[in-house]
């Protein structure tokens, strides 16, 4: 949980961490009458799953009854829809608790203040959440829907996807495989357009990660109609630990391909209507495989990616000029 932040990746470009990634909204807003006037609209991030933005006020009470297992105190009807359900069932004192805290419930929808899911009460909620509603909170492809009478808007994956959060723009993700003693457990990924033209690839494994979290980046410079982009120099992987307060990464590799069963890109830029579906497989340390799949929403547009500046040793070339080292065997087409 934690805001933009970059994280060297091989020679060739920075992989960022996006805000969007680093937000934890839950399913649906909640009701939070007593910490309105503590909470500051505006803040960085998605809105609440499902719930199409805007705050859903007088929802307390409107759930079954449920009680938090410490003081007593109900956590019933804070949330609505399947999320809600799950919540109260899987993290009732933890919601109980949050909705006591001033700020706390407009923070997990996405309306505080940047930074506010580091606080305790939020932090402990998302972490609950993220380990035991998953489904109903995260993944817009389930059926869950939003509070109270909260818009759903944005709760279907505009290229038919299962498992598309077309709100904070992420699908499902998965990988197998162990590089020096770490194994990655993505489980959603999002997608963003690099300075460099290339396209950043992010699996996670929860939407709020914490320290110790680890995390995939894949990049690639796409071309449209290509669907293979071998291990040239110009595809990367690295896996990546949170701190706690950046990203440090683990290992990284150029020896890296990607494979695409479909590549649309957006409408416009930050419209999330296109759809990547693909795998990965890259070879780390000590010849330490790692592979993955994603199927996911896009919300980059072709004009935001371009080819790379200079082509690395076997990419193709007509001169000299196309190489990144200056150096092309002209009569063969590759750069050495």
């Amino acid at each position: 949980m934690k805001t933009v932040t970059a994280v060297a990746l091989g020679v060739v470009l920075s992989l960022l961490v996006p805000a969007c990634a680093s937000e934890s909204p839950l399913d649906g807003d909640g009701d939070d009458d007593d910490d309105d006037a503590g909470a500051t609209s505006g803040a960085a991030g998605p809105s609440a799953v499902g719930a199409g933005g805007g705050s859903q006020s007088g929802a307390t009470g409107s759930g079954p009854s449920a009680t938090s297992g410490t003081g007593g105190a109900s956590c019933a009807g804070i949330f609505g829809g399947a999320c809600g359900s799950c919540l109260e069932a899987a993290c009732c004192t933890q919601l109980a608790n949050c909705d006591a805290t001033a700020g706390c419930v407009d923070c997990v929808v996405g309306e505080g203040d940047a930074g506010c899911q580091e606080a305790p009460a939020a932090n402990a909620l998302l972490e609950c959440a993220s380990g035991s509603c998953l489904a109903e909170c995260f993944e817009r492809g389930s059926s869950s829907s939003g509070s109270g009478g909260g818009s759903s808007s944005g709760s279907s994956g505009s290229g038919g996807g299962g498992g598309f959060d077309t709100v904070n723009c992420t699908g499902p993700a998965s990988s197998s495989g162990t590089v020096l003693g770490v194994t990655p457990d993505p489980t959603l990924g999002y997608v963003w357009p690099d300075p460099s033209g290339a396209l950043a690839v992010a699996l996670y494994p929860k939407l709020s990660t914490v320290a110790g979290d680890i995390s995939i980046g894949v990049y690639f410079f796409p071309s449209p109609g290509q669907l293979d982009y071998p291990p040239n120099g110009t595809v990367g992987c690295a896996i990546l630990e949170d701190t706690g307060s950046s990203w440090s990464a683990v290992d990284t590799t150029q020896l890296c391909e990607v494979h695409l069963s479909q590549l649309q890109f957006a409408s416009a830029p930050d419209v999330c209507d296109g759809v990547i579906e693909g795998t990965f497989q890259g070879i780390f340390s000590g010849n330490a495989p790692l592979a993955g799949a994603f199927s996911l929403p896009l919300e980059v547009a072709e004009s935001q990616t371009s080819p790379p500046s200079c082509q690395p040793p076997n990419g193709p070339c007509s001169q000299h000029s196309d190489c990144c080292s200056q150096s092309c065997s002209i009569f063969i087409g590759v750069c050495n």
